[in-house]
């Protein structure tokens, strides 16, 4: 389902994207995107908040690799419905069928970054909130299980192709917000970096 909203007695610029669709339509076309991410991952059971630090890589349609840096190296790679993770300890790998949730959310990025607002529409509902600035924020409610039972809200914000923040906010209260810099959306990987950075996730 998607809804757009804008602020009251204001009416964004042209620059603007006027719905959720307008907005979409812009990421496609997008074949590559680097970024440098900070993540903080609130939890009621911690005092302090969990926190990382690395870089994002997208490579159209279905790549996507999450390298942290600190406090401790890992590397994250989604290979269409195939993802595996990687650290000290060694390198394991799994079905996104496996796991339902995960899978969803992966995708949710993903058709995001592949301007898909039918693919996105299927599991959320989708509000744009679009600001006078040229600012937009996306809010993506699940409306399908198991998701929704886990899942409050997605909370993205941007300007123009440029993705800014995430907020992820649990059923329980948890919360994690992904802040992105040093954000390239014109990344084209060669063949040597599409080796290194997205190996493939199959055994």
């Amino acid at each position: 389902m998607l809804v757009c909203g804008t602020a009251v007695g204001q009416s964004p610029p042209a620059a603007s994207p006027g719905t959720a669709r307008d907005l979409l339509a812009a990421f496609k076309g997008l074949v590559g995107l680097e970024a440098r991410f900070h993540e903080e991952k609130r939890l009621a059971l911690l005092a302090a908040p969990l926190i990382s630090d690395g870089r994002i890589y997208f490579l159209a349609p279905d790549h996507l690799t999450r390298q942290v840096t600190s406090p401790s190296p890992g590397r994250t790679t989604i290979d269409g419905t195939t993802v595996s993770f990687e650290d000290e300890r060694g390198r394991h790998t799994m079905s996104l069928s496996d796991n339902p949730v995960a899978r969803l959310l992966v995708l949710s990025f993903e058709e995001i970054l592949a301007g898909d607002a039918t693919a996105l529409s299927r599991a959320y509902e989708v509000t744009l909130r679009a600001g006078p600035d040229g600012s937009w924020s996306l809010l993506l409610k699940p409306i399908v299980e198991p998701l929704s039972q886990l899942v409050a809200q997605i909370e993205v914000n941007g300007r123009g192709r440029t993705i800014d923040r995430m907020l992820l906010r649990e059923v329980g209260g948890d919360q994690t917000l992904t802040t992105f810099s040093s954000v390239n959306t014109a990344r084209h990987f060669s063949a040597e970096e599409r080796g290194q950075i997205f190996p493939t996730s199959r055994p």
